[in-house]
């Protein structure tokens, strides 16, 4: 059976409530049922910034896959008549996504959210064959429920269509047994309609070991100086809460001078102010009360545990979740006597009239002063707890679900998408309107029935290959991009079609790269570069390094992040934070890069190009990124070193003879790498100097670019008394010229004071070329024992080690390279799927 649970009550401002905090409890317990049955959870992508928080509630419960956020166009608010055509639209649209899933049964959590924000709950308004249930929280007789209906006209008629949904559904779950019974009297619904529960709440509610030092954090953060207690304002009825403060205030003062108050419950901004004049005008004192919402689980099951007591004033819902989760920590509760509070505590002692001053005065005093009340208290209300449980609630839900759910009434697997798209579009054509339709609305909501309708036969691999479309200069990066797209497309995922994609820093999105592969593949190029559709299960690679596009980009690959994409990029080094004074300071290399490294560690993971850069990003994000809610997969791969199959580039200058035989003359020591600070050039030439000014005959061949901050080097070397004679500067060769290079040189040198991988030492134990490198973590990571290691930054080190490496190898007892490990570009391009595809 495939069961949805819409889990927007958990994305609304409800879910600083108890309500929402409950539903995402028993989604997951649901979701963790082990039942055999799939559980799909169906997201409102008009709340962006609550969606990874409960794909990190849920993760490792159900496959990220199973959490389909659909998209509409807003504002929806139902107390906006303004937005009436784009709440209609989006009500369609969330079903029409709904049908196209084509699940068994559809469970909304709770059916009344929506009318101040976004959310979107309906019933039967554009299929009426999905077998739905839906949850009812709310207290029908509450003031505030009452005055809001009576005077609030928007609303009335907002809270009638819900109850019209509400007839619709199969089955109307309430999250109490009072609740049911109100329900059932209220609507007239049929006994077998309606199924109370007994609502619990998420383990996180439980006694908890709160150090000193953490208590004094958390004291620090909400202001709090002494003992307190909590209060729950509630349904918000004013007259209760000033009862209350009064009655608070007649407690004796050294009582009183004890304690702080803590209230929570739906309060908005708007509130406030109007909460501390009225608490002010009763007699509370400067900082007696402290406002607290939008508090999450973790803030709120600590407060419960350093609680004194929690008081419950009328419940918003049918059941008191405050209550619930403060007993489940440990905290006595003592509440206004009513059948919603009886059916959540069970003891009569811990309840008090709610306009009665002396009789809140009383339990108050009790409570607060007589331990031996406290504990008969508090034992007595977790024994009436054991009854629930959040899993005994999971298990009734189900068996709801089992017993309601009808046979599929669509096949294949998933609906016929065409037809549900043209459905869709004819049911939102016959929206009627009070006013003109904006063509701005229309053209919002195609798109977003665009984004909740993709199907594709297969997976898709993104690989963002934009700097070749942009620039291809070939550099080292770029070698590496080439090489890993040739084995993608030779060898695709199992599952996946392989799709390079690229991007520009001028406009959002990304599109498919099919006319760069047909020249890449020598086809006709007659494909066209078309925006990309995704869906859940695809995966994105970062695989070249791009800053600006990648920045440019952010919101585009969030909301791909949101709608189930995985999201990786390939982290070539941090050599720009780990040496930022090797690069101009007003180009901001430094500050591009760190922003580069805050975006990408946004989304599922890095494969870095060694362990030790994994190693290094690892340290960076300790730092900087301590707010992650899902672990950041950090994985390592290494590099191929197979020229061949590496698309090498191919040309021979006309001087390459002449070249050749210099390097013959006498034993070539050989550089390989741009041109730049970092890469120890400065300290090879001066101690090459020093070995030539003491009789050593050999030469030195630098094989790269010219890079950044190195005028003077390049002087110096085309300036050098040596230069064309034992020192070589061959800049922007082709890979078969180097090829040539490697098969006649001695040893290559790699100075580099910082790599992220350092591919040039497995080209040298590919030509048998024996090795001297720097003492850094990812040359010894490449290398191992194969190479000869020198540390140090002055001359003479290097200078002494040529020495010590030119007399082993007269002895024939030089590390030898031959034996070291490498890997061919396909197994390299193995070892990267294997850290981004399960």
């Amino acid at each position: 059976m495939r069961i949805i649970l819409d889990l927007q009550v958990s994305q609304t401002s409800s879910r600083f409530e108890d309500i929402g905090r409950y539903s995402l409890s028993l989604a997951k317990a649901i979701a963790g049922s082990h039942s055999g049955h799939e559980v799909i959870i169906a997201l409102n992508g008009l709340f962006p910034d609550t969606i990874e928080p409960i794909r990190a509630a849920l993760d490792g419960i159900i496959p990220q896959q199973n959490i389909r956020v659909w998209s509409a166009a807003g504002p929806l608010s139902g107390s906006d008549m303004r937005h009436e055509w784009r709440r209609k639209a989006a009500e369609r649209m969330r079903e029409a996504f709904l049908l196209r899933l084509n699940p068994d049964v559809v469970h909304i959590m709770n059916i009344l959210e929506g009318y101040a924000d976004n959310a979107v709950t309906t019933i039967g308004v554009f299929s009426p064959q999905i077998t739905t249930t839906a949850g009812f929280s709310e207290i029908i007789t509450s003031s505030r429920f009452t005055h809001q209906f009576n005077y609030d006209r928007q609303y009335k008629n907002y809270f009638l269509d819900k109850i019209e949904y509400l007839k619709r559904a199969d089955k109307v779950i309430s999250v109490s047994k009072v609740g049911a019974e109100e329900i059932t009297n209220t609507f007239g619904f049929s006994s077998g309609r309606v199924f109370g529960l007994s609502a619990d709440c998420a383990p996180i509610f439980r006694p908890m070991n709160i150090g000193t030092v953490l208590k004094a954090r958390l004291f620090q953060r909400f202001k709090i100086r002494k003992h307190f207690i909590i209060l729950d304002a509630g349904d918000g009825d004013d007259r209760e809460f000033l009862c209350f403060v009064r009655a608070y205030c007649k407690l004796p003062p050294a009582v009183r001078g004890e304690y702080q108050i803590l209230l929570i419950g739906r309060i908005c901004d708007d509130d406030v102010r109007k909460i501390y004049s009225l608490a002010v005008s009763s007699g509370i004192r400067d900082g007696e009360l402290i406002i607290m919402h939008q508090l999450n689980d973790e803030d709120m099951a600590k407060l419960y545990n350093l609680s004194r007591l929690l008081v419950v004033l009328s419940p918003r819902n049918s059941v008191c979740l405050t209550a619930v989760e403060a007993v489940n920590c440990g905290t006595p509760v003592i509440g206004a006597d009513n059948k919603y509070s009886r059916e959540t505590l069970g003891y009569d002692e811990a309840l008090f009239e709610s306009k009665d001053e002396d009789s809140i005065k009383g339990r108050l005093y009790s409570a607060m002063l007589d331990e031996s009340f406290t504990r008969d208290v508090i034992l007595n209300e977790i024994k009436h707890r054991k009854e629930g449980s959040i899993e005994r609630n999971a298990a009734d839900m189900i068996g709801i679900f089992e017993k309601i759910s009808k046979p599929p009434f669509i096949k294949p697997e998933y609906a016929d998408n065409e037809r549900v798209i043209e459905e869709v579009l004819d049911s939102i054509g016959q929206v009627e309107n009070g006013s003109k339709v904006h063509s701005s609305d229309l053209i919002a909501a195609a798109y977003c029935i665009g984004l909740n309708h993709v199907s594709l036969p297969q997976k898709q691999l993104f690989v963002d290959i934009s700097e070749f479309i942009h620039n291809d200069i070939k550099t080292g990066v770029q070698r590496v991009t080439r090489s890993v797209l040739k084995e993608l497309l030779e060898f695709p995922p199992k599952g996946f079609s392989v799709e390079p994609v690229f991007a520009t820093s001028r406009s959002k999105g990304y599109s498919y790269a099919r006319q760069f592969v047909d020249k890449m593949q020598g086809q006709p190029r007659h494909s066209k570069d078309s925006v990309i559709d995704f869906q859940p299960g695809d995966v994105f690679l970062g695989l070249h390094l791009q800053h600006l596009i990648t920045k440019a980009q952010a919101d585009c690959l969030s909301l791909m992040h949101r709608h189930g994409v995985s999201v990786y990029f390939v982290v070539y080094d941090l050599l720009p934070i780990l040496f930022p004074h090797y690069w101009l300071a007003q180009h901001g290399v430094h500050t591009i890069h760190h922003e580069w490294l805050q975006i990408i560690s946004r989304f599922d993971g890095a494969v870095c190009i060694s362990q030790a850069v994994a190693n290094e990003f690892s340290g960076w994000q300790k730092v900087h990124c301590k707010d992650r809610l899902r672990p950041f997969k950090m994985r390592w791969f290494h590099l191929g070193a197979d020229m061949d199959n590496s698309i090498p580039t191919k040309g021979m200058p006309d001087n390459a003879p002449k070249m050749l035989e210099k390097m013959a003359a006498r034993q070539t020591f050989l550089m390989v790498g741009t041109i730049e600070p970092r890469k120890g050039y400065v300290q090879t030439i001066d101690a090459f100097e020093l070995l030539w000014q003491s009789g050593v005959d050999v030469n030195l061949i630098i094989v790269g670019k010219k890079g950044w901050m190195v005028e003077k080097i390049e002087a110096r070397i085309r300036k050098h008394p040596e230069y064309d004679k034992r020192l070589f500067w061959l800049e922007g060769i082709s890979d078969e010229f180097l090829e040539k290079v490697y098969l006649n040189s001695a040893c290559l040198l790699a100075a580099s004071e910082g790599e992220g991988f350092g591919l040039p030492l497995i080209e040298a134990a590919q030509h048998n070329l024996s090795i001297i490198a720097r003492d850094i973590p990812v040359f010894r990571e490449v290398a191992g024992e194969y190479a000869f290691y020198f540390s140090g930054m002055e001359p003479e080190t290097l200078a002494d080690a040529v020495k010590k490496w030119l007399a082993l190898n007269a002895r024939g007892c030089n590390p030898a390279s031959i034996c070291m490990p490498w890997l061919t570009w396909h197994q390299s391009t193995q070892q990267l799927l294997k850290a981004i595809i399960p």
